[in-house]
């Protein structure tokens, strides 16, 4: 599973290459700094944005008791 969802942000990266969208992120248009891209050539939300979207749904799909 892991490694499909792994090809899938590859697919969408290489796809976002030739929309000339990469390194844009998805969320609010701003450039991705480049050594976010360097470490996560896949990333499509700029750290601000991908911070936000970790803590909203940080609970999103984890079993509940």
């Amino acid at each position: 599973d892991r490694h499909v969802r792994a090809l899938r942000d590859i697919e969408a990266a290489f796809e976002r290459v030739r929309k000339s969208e990469y390194g844009a992120c998805i969320d609010c248009g701003a450039d991705i700094a480049f050594a976010r891209l360097q470490a996560y050539p896949t990333a499509k939300r700029c750290i601000v944005c991908q911070e936000r979207r970790e803590r909203e749904y940080a609970h999103e799909g984890h079993p509940k008791m």
